[in-house]
């Protein structure tokens, strides 16, 4: 060995030790680190416990840092609390979604009825033996997240006059960005953004659109249910809400994704204003067209027979309905010739809806029919003079109508063939010839 590379040696030895000395490394390798200050506490949040597994989660990319992804609208994410994040997934908008496996055990929850105001449609009409309601009705089936389950809600269309047939679900998980659009067969789905679910009820069509800047104001305190409520004001450009707020703590996350289907029909985002424990049990909208809709509770009460998978993403054995809606089994919720047997219903109407959104017919109060925009229908109703009115899904388009009659066939009236019996919204010009 040359003198050089003798005198190498040592030099390099030394700074291998130097090396090992700044890495701490030992011989029976590195020394454990100290227990992690950011692991989730269980007293925190209920929704603790559920976040270390979360069902079907997709991993957080590097970007989204040591937290996880924010919450995203419609999502029910809370903000504001020391509470970990569940790692989310985002629900595909056009293809089927990953099935989860949900346990099928009993699961308990509450249910929160809601009557959708309408007038001036009378609350029920007797046809024959029956009572049949006439305003929508929505039932809220909220599930807490468990440590085998994050929080769930199922938004049902229960009754009345709807947009969608009776028996349709909107779902929502708070670990799951997008709504499921679920048909009453709870099979056959299709996935919907949280800003869509206004154009759903209100067209009939699936709107990706953005959410709108939204303002906050505390309004004092309302009664709803026979508890105090928390009233709270949100205003986009697309109308104001007043939310009744009550404290419930039991429902956990569920609260938050209630919230978001209220504020999904201003468009608002959810995320600052939803949060866990704080349940929104009314509504009063007043749109930017001067018109208001009222949702009201009818009741509040806990439920122990669901059963976690009826609340799973998608539904068991789930068909996927790409572009699709659930069918109406026609134009009308209530058949005319029932209300009215065929042989009172001798004189003939001529409706047209001249507005851009489809429109319901009343007829002393009963909805009778749906109008789409743009077209005319011809109804067969009892003689003689009647009040007709006529309004959207949401109460943003109304029409106070007023009294009228059809006319008999054969009858002498020159004005029929060119004028409808009645018309809502303001006639097209006619182009010169």
């Amino acid at each position: 060995m040359s003198p050089t590379a003798q005198r190498a040696r040592p030099a390099s030895v030394m700074l291998m030790l130097g090396m090992c000395c700044t890495l701490a490394c030992e011989d029976g390798g590195p020394r454990p680190s100290a227990a992690r200050h950011d692991a989730p506490v269980e007293s925190e949040s209920p929704s603790a416990k559920i976040f270390p597994a979360p069902l079907q989660a997709k991993a957080p990319d590097e970007s989204e840092g040591p937290g996880g992804p924010a919450a995203p609208a419609g999502s029910g994410g809370t903000v504001g609390r020391n509470v970990a994040r569940a790692i989310l997934r985002k629900l595909p908008l056009v293809g089927p979604v990953e099935p989860e496996a949900v346990t099928d055990a009993e699961a308990a929850g509450y249910q929160l009825d809601l009557l959708v105001e309408w007038p001036p449609a009378q609350a029920t009409v007797e046809v024959g033996a029956a009572t049949v309601r006439l305003m929508p009705r929505l039932s809220l089936h909220i599930l807490p997240e468990t440590t085998r389950h994050a929080a769930r809600l199922r938004v049902e269309f229960a009754g009345g006059t709807l947009p969608l047939p009776p028996g349709t679900e909107f779902v929502a998980s708070s670990d799951a960005e997008g709504w499921l659009v679920v048909w009453p067969d709870h099979r056959s789905y299709r996935v919907v953004p949280s800003m869509a679910l206004r154009s759903v009820l209100e067209e009939r069509r699936v709107d990706r659109m953005p959410p709108l800047a939204v303002e906050v104001v505390d309004v004092g305190v309302g009664r709803a249910l026979a508890r105090e409520t928390r009233r709270i004001q949100l205003s986009t450009p697309v109308g104001t809400v007043v939310l009744d707020m009550v404290d419930l703590p039991e429902v956990g996350g569920a609260s938050a994704l209630a919230c978001a289907f209220f504020l999904a029909l201003l468009r608002a985002e959810p995320r600052p204003h939803c949060t866990e424990g704080s349940l929104p049990v009314a509504a009063r909208y007043v749109w930017h067209s001067g018109q208001a809709l009222e949702i009201g509770a009818e009741r509040l009460v806990p439920r122990t027979d669901y059963r976690a998978s009826d609340f799973a993403l998608p539904p068991r054995l789930g068909i996927f309905k790409p572009g699709e809606l659930p069918p109406l089994e026609g134009l009308s919720d209530l058949n005319v010739a029932t209300i009215w047997p065929e042989g009172r219903t001798s004189t003939t109407w001529s409706v047209v809806n001249h507005h851009d959104v489809p429109m319901y017919l009343l007829i002393d109060g009963i909805p009778v029919t749906r109008l789409d925009p743009h077209l005319e229908r011809v109804l067969r109703l009892p003689p003689g003079e009647h009040r007709h009115a006529g309004r959207d899904w949401l109460g943003q388009v109304t029409e106070a109508g007023g009294v009228t009659s059809g006319f008999l066939p054969g009858a002498t009236r020159p004005e029929a063939t060119t004028r409808p019996t009645v018309q809502y919204g303001t006639p097209p010009e006619l182009e010169a010839e």
